[in-house]
């Protein structure tokens, strides 16, 4: 979005007088928009309230997409000028197509997650956008062919092919999706909601780098294949289970 800067320059322009306008005296509702002071360079910035516990508001900034807590004293009323009607949020929240992680509080959660901030914070990077539904996206990243991989190149030739022929690319070829799967810090979703005859060659080859992360034991698979009763954050819903005198809990 060329106009990016010039709407952001604009919005903090208006944001200035934030620091002297009254705090709010009641507690916002969720998905309500404020402005929200952002702790590391004390200005305010336009904030959607995400949260409210005790005298705690969490925010998210939806021109930069990072998150806080803050007190109430810290948010101000918004300027209806500033509003997301007026001004569309900046940054978009989006999500990998195809493929889930473990929650970041876990280990392997965290091992993704900076996998995830390594290959693209503070970068430019192109994303293909895959779904659209409100203001979340869901997105394969793409990366350079360099990152090497077979999440990020092309696929082996087949036995035999010795005549020099180029290597036919995966259909999930030099993605981050892909990269993540192969190194074994995220799983491809159980049922993809994006899945259709167009999208089924990008889901086979991710489930293909799959079973190689689980043959090799890397990331989530190192103690071996994850049950699904004990991967619900990979969006599996147990279903009633039959109790001793085989009745539904």
């Amino acid at each position: 979005n060329d106009s990016a800067p010039r709407d952001a320059s604009r919005i903090q322009d208006a944001l200035r007088s934030a620091a002297s306008a009254p705090a709010l005296t009641a507690m916002p509702k969720a998905g309500s928009l404020c402005a929200a002071l952002f702790s590391a360079d004390k200005s305010f910035y336009r904030a959607k309230v995400t949260g409210v516990q005790g005298d705690k508001v969490a925010v998210n900034f939806i021109d930069y997409g990072n998150s806080a807590t803050v007190g109430l004293k810290e948010c101000r009323a918004l300027d209806p000028a500033l509003n997301a009607t007026a001004i569309p949020p900046l940054a978009l929240l989006c999500k990998l197509s195809y493929v889930k992680a473990s929650p970041p509080e876990d280990d392997e959660g965290t091992e993704c997650a900076l996998a995830l901030s390594e290959a693209v914070l503070g970068r430019m990077v192109r994303a293909r956008v895959d779904k659209r539904q409100g203001h979340e996206l869901s997105v394969t990243v793409l990366l350079p062919e360099a990152t090497g991989g077979s999440g990020s190149g092309a696929s082996a030739p087949a036995n035999g092919d010795a005549d020099g022929a180029k290597p036919t690319p995966s259909p999930a070829a030099n993605t981050l999706n892909a990269d993540l799967v192969e190194q074994g810090l995220a799983r491809v979703e159980r049922r993809p909601a994006l899945l259709n005859p167009a999208t089924m060659p990008v889901v086979n080859a991710l489930r293909s780098l799959q079973d190689q992360a689980k043959s090799a034991r890397l990331g989530i698979w190192r103690h071996g294949d994850i049950e699904d009763d004990d991967a619900p954050e990979f969006g599996y819903t147990p279903r009633p289970t039959d109790n001793a005198w085989g009745k539904k809990k």
